[in-house]
Formats: C-alpha cells, sequence, structure tokens
C-alpha cells in the first residue's frame, strides 16, 4: 500500500459539516470573509492512512511515497491544503473535533473498527 506523504490536509467527515453548516444557517449574520469548516489537526495522507489501518486492526504497513511517484496524475495540487475553522468555532460556539476523534466515529458507527 503505497500511500502520498507530501501533501497536507485535514480530512473531513460529511456528518460533521452537515452539523456545521446547519449552525451557520442558523446565525442570524455571517461575518464578511471565508468561514472554513473542517476536522482540524493537519495531516499527511499516509499518516490518515496508518491512522485507518490502525484503528481497524490491519497488519499493512503502508509505504509513504511522493506526490511525484503517482504515475499519469494531471492535477497540480498544494503541498498544503489545511484550513482552519477558528473563525468558524467563534461564530458558531461549536468545537470542531480532530480528525482521529471523527475518523474513529465514522469506524465506529459503521462496525469497522477494531
Amino acid at each position: 500500500l503505497k500511500v502520498v506523504n507530501d501533501k497536507v490536509g485535514c480530512p473531513t467527515y460529511s456528518e460533521d459539516v452537515a452539523v456545521w453548516l446547519r449552525r451557520l444557517l442558523a446565525l442570524p449574520r455571517l461575518a464578511g470573509g471565508v468561514v472554513n469548516v473542517c476536522n482540524p489537526a493537519a495531516t499527511t495522507w499516509f499518516e490518515y492512512a496508518r491512522e485507518i489501518l490502525r484503528l481497524t486492526g490491519s497488519t499493512v504497513e503502508p509505504q509513504p511515497i511522493t506526490m511525484r511517484d503517482l504515475p499519469g496524475l494531471q492535477a497540480a495540487r498544494p503541498d498544503n491544503s489545511a484550513l482552519d475553522p477558528a473563525l468558524f468555532e467563534t461564530l458558531s460556539g461549536l468545537r470542531c473535533r480532530p480528525w482521529q476523534e471523527a475518523l474513529a466515529a465514522h469506524l465506529s458507527a459503521n462496525g469497522v473498527a477494531s
């Protein structure tokens, strides 16, 4: 299992996004600017894959690769696409749980976690 280890982002659980968007829509007035919603704590896809494998009890050891190692990939990707939900948390009063908690909840809800 080869997984990209040179690109950083914030894996985000769609069920969390739905809750957060409902909260944003219920606010009387939004501040100007961009409001990011995400499960915080930036990580690489490699680290994300390792956590999935750990939580599911897999013995597979992923191998880190770079984006250049993926043949035929046409789209340019930023090295860091992590978002910061601080403004959302201030506006909404909600805390965005880290991606590790969201991942564990998703796997558990779907009977996949060991």
